[in-house]
Formats: C-alpha cells, sequence, structure tokens
C-alpha cells in the first residue's frame, strides 16, 4: 500500500508536467457533488500488539465504507470537502475472558484544494492537497445478565475512541456519461499522514501509537456541470475593443480615399 501511495504521488506530479499547452490555457468553471463506496487501508500496528498481549485477536487492517463530498472549480482551481463513514464493524475477541472488542465505526472528513491539469469532454483529472479530521469509536462487550450490568455498567460495557489529524494528497479522475458534463463516475485514491492523535473520553497513560498512514481508494457517483471552457489567446475584452477602434478607423480611411 506505501508502493501505491507512492505511485499516485508520481501520478499527481506528472499529470501535471505533461498536461500541455492546452490545459494550461482552458479555464474551466463549474462544479460537482458525489457518493459513493469507499475501501480504507489504516493499520494499527501498535494497538494490536497490545490487544494480542492481553489475549485479542487483532484488527482487520482493511474496511469498507462510503463517501460523500463535493465542490467547484474556477479557472481550474478545485475547492471542496469530503466526508467518509465506515461500514459495520472490525471484530477483536479474547476466547478465555469471552469479551469482545467492536470498533463500531469510524469516519473523517475535511477540505481538499486541487487543481485540474487534464481536462477532456470526456475526462476530468484533479490532484488535490487534503486536511483531513477523523476517529474511531471501540466498544468492549460480553455476555452479561442486565441485572448485574445495572449494578455496574461501566465496568461491562466501557468504551474508547481515537482522533486524529492528517494532511495528504488525492487524485480524482471524472469519466463523464456524456460529453461536457460532469455527471459520471469519479475514481478517487487518497494518502493520508496523521500529524497528530489522541485517546478518550478518559485521560489513559499507556496508550500505543496510532498508525500514521492511511490509504484509500472509492469508485462514486458525481452530478454537476461546467461552462465549456474557451482556450485563452491573450485576446482580452479591452485589447478587442481597441482592435475593432483600430479597423474601424482603417476602413473609414480607406472608404474616404476611394471616394476621393
Amino acid at each position: 500500500m506505501k508502493k501505491l501511495a507512492l505511485a499516485v504521488l508520481l501520478t499527481m506530479i506528472a499529470a501535471a508536467a505533461f498536461a500541455g499547452e492546452d490545459a494550461k490555457d482552458d479555464s474551466l468553471n463549474g462544479g460537482f457533488c458525489y457518493w459513493g463506496f469507499q475501501t480504507t487501508w489504516q493499520p494499527q500496528t501498535a494497538l494490536d500488539s497490545q490487544l494480542s498481549s492481553l489475549g485479542y485477536s487483532g484488527l482487520s487492517d482493511i474496511g469498507m465504507g462510503m463517501i460523500y463530498g463535493g465542490g467547484f472549480l474556477h479557472h481550474n482551481v478545485f475547492l471542496g470537502g469530503w466526508g467518509a463513514v465506515d461500514f459495520g464493524s472490525s471484530t477483536s475477541v479474547n476466547t478465555n475472558a469471552s469479551m469482545t472488542i467492536v470498533k463500531d465505526s469510524g469516519c473523517r472528513g475535511g477540505i481538499e484544494v486541487g487543481y485540474a491539469v487534464l481536462h477532456s469532454p470526456n475526462f476530468t483529472l484533479i490532484p488535490a492537497f487534503d486536511l483531513i479530521w477523523g476517529g474511531a469509536d471501540y466498544t468492549f462487550e460480553t455476555n452479561i445478565s442486565l441485572s448485574n450490568f445495572i449494578k455496574n455498567p461501566v465496568s461491562f460495557a466501557p468504551d474508547f475512541n481515537t482522533g486524529n489529524f492528517s494532511i495528504g494528497a488525492s487524485l480524482m479522475a471524472l469519466v463523464p456519461f456524456k460529453e461536457n458534463s460532469f455527471t459520471g463516475l469519479l475514481l478517487k485514491v487518497t494518502y493520508l499522514y496523521s500529524l497528530s492523535d489522541s485517546y478518550g473520553p478518559a485521560n489513559f497513560t499507556d496508550v500505543p501509537v496510532l498508525g500514521k498512514q492511511t490509504v484509500t481508494a472509492s469508485v462514486s457517483f458525481a452530478f454537476g456541470g461546467y461552462d465549456r471552457p474557451r482556450p485563452f489567446s491573450g485576446d482580452t475584452k479591452p485589447a478587442r475593443v481597441i482592435r475593432d477602434l483600430e479597423d474601424r478607423a482603417k476602413e473609414k480611411a480607406t472608404n474616404q480615399t476611394t471616394n476621393q
């Protein structure tokens, strides 16, 4: 997965380098939103090691979930945001104590800024930089009578959560169902690196370091549109006005010469 993340970044650099003059001259303005499915790779080696030392099986590094987001483009600059929620749960079982740790949910979201380095009626490529906040909830579950649970619920059903702040990079490829539209399929790959993390709700002391790297890949349905880009040739409105006046002056001078 680390090689995949490196390949994504190299692809972004190559796309920007070889976009060509047409991509630089086009001024793309529009917007889109999207919703789809996502797979996430987020290893928690230290946490799994601590769970294993206490008799629990490890949590899965790979999860499935839902992603949603959107944004707008102005002169090819993309400003948007996205969020993601994990499906189901990842379970760690302690057979000796008949206890189960369930990763109930995980979510993340934030903002991203990018640039449309490639665009055609049938394809748009947007690399972006991300600022993302996220976390996950973990719950201890066991088989117990209701009366015993009511006596001391904290002892039998505690939970803890984790949070983090990450920076990263994404690569979005939008393939429309018809030309000159943003309505179609959006393929997205994101690499995130956590700058800070935390545990809660208590002030835990012997906490393992959370995994720093996350890689996600998603397929979404996108909905949106844009103004059809026109190549920029330096022909600004003031320049056109001046040229028109010059052409009229030349035409008038030619007519006067002919009449004489």
